[in-house]
């Protein structure tokens, strides 16, 4: 369950927008997951651009803080994570429709929980076709 509040606004006669959303929620746990229940609360702040009839560019970062209901049994104590990402990435209009977007995701993942930590990034090229 999420309930999110966002604000956006746009920028530079409609060629960019400004963004902002707050989120909450709680993650049930399910499979006999041993922390227990997870209620989380993050961030999130979006910017896009036109920066020519055909080219625009996007940047997206967040961050969510989690704090797990229970304690896990094999460690002795509860769990707290908070996650980071960072997206951003550029988007070229190839005409009748076609679109080529690339991007950079980076994440970070730090817990209480060594096990828990991690980081990751990933590049993508995507190609879309609107009908």
């Amino acid at each position: 369950v999420q309930i999110s509040l966002g604000w956006l606004r746009a920028l530079g006669n409609g060629k960019g927008a400004l963004g902002l959303s707050l989120t909450a929620g709680n993650e049930n746990a399910t499979r006999g997951r041993s922390d227990g229940d997870r209620p989380f609360a993050g961030l999130r702040l979006l910017f896009q651009y036109t920066l020519s009839e055909k080219l625009g560019a996007f940047v997206f970062t967040g961050w969510q803080n989690g704090k797990y209901a229970d304690e896990n049994p094999l460690f002795g104590y509860r769990r707290r994570d908070t996650l980071y990402d960072f997206t951003a990435g550029l988007t070229r209009s190839l005409g009748e429709g076609w679109s080529v977007r690339g991007q950079m995701t980076h994440f970070r993942n730090d817990s209480n929980m060594p096990l828990y930590e991690y980081g990751r990034t990933d590049l993508s090229v995507n190609v879309r076709k609107d009908f």
